[in-house]
């Protein structure tokens, strides 16, 4: 069944017409702060610190044209935060991706507590919030929100620092769609997917 999560511009995110137009600068940013962290670790290399970095791509979409980088900062042995931004890139074409994910670009920050022996590593819970940004089908303009969700996974560290992350969950929109009835009116959904590779530095 496809997942539609689109909110009602007349609605409570009425005043968020103007994240559309942010998530542009707000990746932009996202990407020029990974640059600076990427070059400050490699710089105190020599000073033989623990690597608290990771950068990763969801691979689980790709195929279908939907691109999702990931940066992971570790705060402790058993918890890390991290953000993901989301963006497709492929338009033109259906496929699973587009039926899972009706939005075209999202910013996904998150929180992970990890149980694993090893550090921040194996089974964890995440906690997630997203700001997403999509096209609308009816009106030809374009749409946003934000929502709030849960995930849980389990990550893979080898002794070279590339891991695997394997996780599941989702999330709900925090007002529900107007559709005119009362009993349609619930929130909207949105999944928290994904088969991620990557690095720590």
């Amino acid at each position: 069944m496809r997942c539609k999560f689109v909110t009602n511009s007349n609605g409570l995110f009425a005043s968020m017409n103007s994240v559309s137009s942010l998530l542009r600068s707000e990746i932009l940013m996202v990407l020029i702060f990974l640059m600076m962290m990427v070059q400050g670790t490699s710089q105190s290399k020599s000073g033989h610190i623990m690597e608290n970095n990771e950068l990763k791509l969801n691979v689980l979409y790709l195929p279908g044209g939907y691109s999702e980088l990931t940066y992971e900062r570790i705060l402790g042995n058993n918890s890390a935060v991290g953000i993901s931004i989301g963006f497709l890139i492929d338009s033109a074409s259906s496929n699973y991706a587009t039926d899972i994910l009706t939005f075209d670009k999202a910013i996904l920050p998150y929180y992970r507590y990890y149980f694993g022996q090893k550090r921040a590593a194996g089974f964890f819970l995440e906690g997630n919030s997203i700001f997403y940004s999509e096209k609308s089908m009816v009106q030809h303009e374009r749409e946003s929100g934000w929502g709030l969700g849960m995930a849980v996974g389990i990550k893979l560290i080898k002794n070279d620092n590339w891991h695997i992350d394997v996780f599941a969950g989702g999330g709900f929109g925090v007002n529900g769609r107007n559709t005119g009835s009362e009993f349609l009116n619930f929130p909207d959904m949105y999944p928290r997917l994904g088969l991620a590779i990557g690095k720590r530095f």
